[in-house]
């Protein structure tokens, strides 16, 4: 693995870190104030992070081009009374292609709000939104739909369709024989762990059975098919499929709006272990929002941290996820186990 540097504008300490409901500890609101400082350290204007990019895409000059980039990004809500409230200010962020990172914060710090202005549900007030360095706004929607896939928190069906129905329906925006098509359906699947419930109804499914059948719907959406037909997830990291000259890196980018709130822990990280391969494997960018910093930190090429809708940290998990950072940001006490499969942190309630 060989590093790719982003210089991002992180925004000034007074104008990003505000005070914190009085619901949080004393101790966290006062820390509150200077947390971008103290995370970044005192030059915090301009912050360089490392991005771990596989050495395949680092040596194609394509991937020099990130896959997302957001640049000064604002999102306003409008409240009762007719005044706005910011939900985003001044976001910048980018995902280099086969880069997993990982987007954390606290209850209503704008993790939702940011993938949905990615995905294009809703309109920033101001910034620039470009996918493969193209604006969002000027891709064709069938062309946008065959590669990006979308993961919101909320992806109820009510229908009884089986669940190998729901992951035909990722692909309605593909082309290919019908060969062609049920072999994606079967890999992704597969890959989700939910091959196994192919006839079942979905409407008979625990609420984790039915996010990993979503999941396995949106990977089918964007799944890369070789010439030969191989299973993307047999693919050497790195990409050695394009190497081999059976398909090049997708550059596709996957959304996932915390995928893991109803899975046991099994399956958490059952999920993050396919995603993250899957993204090393085929050159896809993915974002995830979560909660858990645990597998933030296990599973995350990168962490990038909002905080009252503002960036305020964006690095590798081992310098984001420091226990001060966890105590000021979520105010809760960590610890923090370097292993060879990543960093685990566990955290415990936390008072002044």
């Amino acid at each position: 693995m060989t590093g790719q540097r982003f210089f991002l504008r992180v925004p000034k300490p007074a104008a990003v870190m505000p005070a914190r409901s009085a619901s949080v500890s004393k101790t966290a609101s006062t820390a509150a104030g200077t947390l971008a400082a103290s995370v970044m350290g005192t030059d915090y204007a301009t912050v360089a992070t490392t991005t771990p990019v596989s050495s395949l895409y680092a040596a194609n000059t394509a991937a020099q081009v990130p896959v997302l980039r957001v640049d000064g990004l604002n999102v306003h809500r409008r409240q009762r009374g007719g005044a706005d409230h910011a939900v985003l200010r001044d976001v910048s962020v980018c995902v280099a292609p086969g880069e997993l990172v990982m987007l954390i914060g606290p209850n209503g710090a704008g993790k939702s709000t940011l993938l949905a202005a990615v995905s294009g549900d809703l309109t920033p007030a101001s910034g620039h939104i470009a996918f493969d360095g193209k604006p969002l706004a000027a891709w064709h929607r069938k062309t946008l739909a065959q590669r990006r896939a979308v993961l919101p928190q909320r992806a109820g069906l009510s229908l009884p369709f089986t669940v190998q129905e729901v992951i035909q329906l990722g692909c309605l925006a593909r082309t290919g024989s019908h060969a062609a098509l049920a072999r994606i359906v079967n890999q992704a699947a597969t890959a989700a762990g939910v091959d196994h419930l192919a006839d079942r109804s979905m409407t008979q499914l625990s609420g984790g059975e039915q996010a990993r059948v979503h999941l396995a719907r949106v990977l089918a959406q964007i799944w890369p098919e070789a010439e030969n037909g191989a299973d993307a997830r047999t693919w050497p990291e790195g990409g050695a499929g394009a190497e081999a000259g059976t398909v090049p890196p997708t550059r596709n980018l996957l959304l996932l709006d915390e995928p893991c709130a109803s899975l046991d822990p099994h399956h958490q990280h059952a999920v993050c272990t396919v995603v993250r391969d899957f993204a090393h494997r085929t050159g896809t960018g993915v974002v995830i929002t979560m909660h858990d910093m645990n597998l933030a930190g296990q599973y995350g090429d990168r962490v990038v941290a909002l905080l009252d809708g503002a960036v305020v940290a964006d690095g590798t998990p081992r310098d984001v996820l420091t226990r001060s950072f966890v105590q000021q940001c979520f105010a809760v006490d960590a610890a923090r186990m370097d292993t060879d499969r990543g960093l685990m942190v566990a955290t415990r309630p936390w008072s002044s």
